[in-house]
C-alpha cells in the first residue's frame, strides 16, 4: 500500500492508500507522528514508483 491523496475531512486528515498489487484502496486517519507537510513530495515518489 502506498499513499495517493490527502485530504481533511472531519477536522482530521484523512490519507488514501492504494494497493500496489490489486489497486484496493483504502483511507486512514493520520497518526499523531505524521509529518503533513512531507506528504505531497512523499506521494509524488511513490506515484514515480507504482504508476
Amino acid at each position: 500500500m502506498f499513499p495517493i491523496e490527502y485530504k481533511m475531512l472531519n477536522s482530521d486528515y484523512k490519507i488514501l492508500f492504494q494497493c500496489s498489487k490489486c489497486g484496493k484502496q483504502h483511507r486512514n486517519k493520520r497518526a499523531i507522528d505524521d509529518e503533513v507537510t512531507k506528504l505531497p513530495e512523499l506521494i509524488k515518489t511513490y506515484h514515480h514508483f507504482f504508476q
